[in-house]
């Protein structure tokens, strides 16, 4: 593991943007999901994510700027910036104010995914009955005419 300082971002789940370290989106937002749910815990992140490691979860608690943060550890011990700093597998952590927007945005967005996708299969089967009405309509129009040229032909006779 490295020591983390805010000018050295770790190279897992962290990319520069601008000049900033953001986290992946996707792993951002199991990651918020996760801790959301009540599996808070270290281990439980492990546990289910292992593609985050220590210095990821380090740096998204505590090396980007505050307002930035998306979680924060619950009760965190001292440590000093020229020492390692671990996680235990009880430390627990919580959403930011930032990690409960970006959820929120998420979960809204998932929702009008799910909608969407609604929608479209309402209108393809929509276009089916459409279809069935078009067909029927010009059966029964090809009926009326059939039914008219005969009361036609019976009525010279």
């Amino acid at each position: 593991l490295h020591i983390l300082t805010p000018s050295r971002p770790p190279r897992g789940l962290f990319y520069l943007q601008k000049g900033r370290s953001v986290m992946d989106t996707r792993t951002a937002q199991k990651l918020l999901r996760l801790i959301a749910s009540g599996a808070d815990t270290y281990a439980d992140i492990q546990k289910a994510l292992p593609e985050i490691d220590h210095s990821d979860l380090y740096f998204a608690a505590f090396c980007l700027p505050r307002e930035d943060r998306l979680l924060q550890e619950i009760n965190p011990r001292g440590r000093s910036r020229d020492e390692e700093y671990t996680f235990q597998p009880d430390d627990r952590f919580t959403l930011t104010d930032k990690g409960k927007n970006l959820l929120s945005e998420a979960n809204e967005k998932e929702y009008l995914r799910k909608l969407a996708a609604k929608n479209i299969a309402l209108a393809k089967q929509s276009v089916c009955y459409a279809r069935c009405s078009a067909i029927a309509a010009i059966i029964g129009t090809i009926i009326g005419i059939g039914l008219a040229i005969l009361q036609i032909c019976t009525s010279r006779g």
